[in-house]
């Protein structure tokens, strides 16, 4: 379908692709001049909030039709009382031919003519942004889950896993959005029935959690099953085509995208994971951590350590940011101490404490301190100001625990590494 969804935007179709066995929903922006547009007739969509059925009128022969997921259903002459209350939305309708293929467009400008295809009022489709493409069921969560995973960021996502904007589907309005930007959480979605499971952020740069999801996808064999379930976990659901998943405990530390285990098996740690609930059961509150190490690591987010050893001049730009930060009277160090009043993981309070050090304190001062330098220079700054402790000088690729956080954030913050 051709969509534009106001006066002089742009139009984009959208259409169904097949990849790697998974039918997937394509959205795409398209020139005007690659697309031969039948004749259009101007049409009011009619729709009432909680009803399936729309109503489709042509001003230009006052004829009303009902329809019924996508279904034409019959004619009507509605009152002016049945229409009041409606939701209107006005469109140019027809046919087009986009890359050979004929396509439904609703579109608000007046298209160039370039055939003579009539529009198809056998179906109706309504436009993706007012339809949507939930599942045919609702889904529940487990209690238990609502509480381990409860703040985390968390949207509804329709059947093609693209996150939708979970504020806008009380009005019937379905806007994709990247789980990046949420705002909602875990806890605000789970108790209310929708036929869209909650996507989940698990892990990101500012919130690092201990959990990862093992994903046993749909065809695996008993042996797949049996390595699956020997994994201690806190919870375990199915899913719609046939897998299951299981949450388990990972190490705050661990910054792997995914683990391939195999081929019907994985471990996925810092994606963003979609719970459907479906025969969710808790298993145990207190799961011990688990090392996927020995499996294959996919999409790796490797942190590269040009210089493993303490360089010269570190702490002389230490104390020189530390000066400098005085007397400008910044709050990076009260608003870094501050996580430890509120945050009993203290390895989380340190990344965010040292995150928000390297925001305020460090950045304004970034150009003069040297690039080989600055991961030195973060860590020795935070270690100065954040509560010590023996994990701080633990070793990781070489470098103190701090360096290498301290480079993690960086790196992160540069848009070197995805979350």
């Amino acid at each position: 379908m051709l969509e534009q969804s106001e006066l002089n935007g742009a139009v984009y179709n959208t259409y169904e692709k097949l990849e790697n066995g998974k039918m997937k929903l394509i959205t795409s922006s398209v020139s005007l001049n690659t697309v031969t547009f039948g004749k259009p007739e101007k049409i009011i969509i009619h729709r009432k909030l909680g009803m399936d059925e729309i109503l489709v009128e042509r001003p230009a022969l006052k004829a009303y039709a009902v329809y019924l997921h996508n279904k034409f259903m019959y004619v009507v002459e509605p009152s002016e009382e049945d229409l009041q209350g409606d939701e209107l939305f006005y469109y140019n309708y027809g046919t087009a031919i986009i890359d050979g293929k004929e396509t439904p467009y609703l579109i608000q400008n007046d298209p160039p003519v370039g055939c003579d295809l009539l529009p198809n009022y056998k179906e109706f489709h309504l436009p993706p942004v007012l339809s949507g493409y939930p599942y045919d069921r609702t889904f529940t969560y487990e209690k238990g889950l609502i509480a381990l995973l409860g703040s985390l960021p968390a949207t509804y996502t329709d059947r093609y896993k693209r996150p939708i904007n979970a504020g806008a589907i009380k009005y019937q309005k379905y806007y994709p959005v990247t789980i990046d930007n949420v705002k909602t959480k875990f806890y605000q979605l789970a108790n209310t029935e929708e036929p869209f499971p909650i996507v989940v952020l698990l892990n990101s740069q500012s919130n690092p959690t201990p959990y990862a999801c093992i994903d046993l996808e749909p065809g695996y064999t008993k042996e797949e099953l049996d390595i699956a379930e020997s994994f201690d976990a806190y919870y375990k659901e199915d899913t719609p085509r046939g897998g299951k998943h299981y949450l388990v405990r990972v190490s705050l530390d661990n910054d792997v995208f995914k683990y391939r285990i195999s081929e019907h098996l994985e471990v996925q740690v810092n994606c963003q994971i979609t719970f459907y609930g479906i025969n969710g059961i808790m298993l145990n509150k207190n799961p011990t951590e688990t090392d996927f190490s020995n499996y294959t690591i996919v999409g790796h987010n490797t942190i590269a350590i040009d210089n493993t050893s303490y360089p010269d001049g570190v702490s002389e730009l230490v104390a020189e940011l530390e000066e400098a930060n005085k007397r400008l009277g910044t709050t990076g160090k009260s608003t870094a101490l501050r996580q430890y009043d509120i945050d009993s993981d203290e390895s989380h309070a340190d990344f965010v404490a040292m995150l928000r050090l390297y925001n305020i304190d460090i950045k304004p001062f970034i150009k003069e301190i040297p690039e080989n330098m600055l991961p030195w220079v973060l860590a020795e700054y935070t270690s100065n100001i954040i509560p010590a402790r023996l994990k701080h000088i633990d070793n990781r690729q070489g470098v103190p625990y701090l360096v290498y956080l301290a480079l993690k954030i960086i790196k992160n913050r540069e848009g070197i590494i995805s979350d």
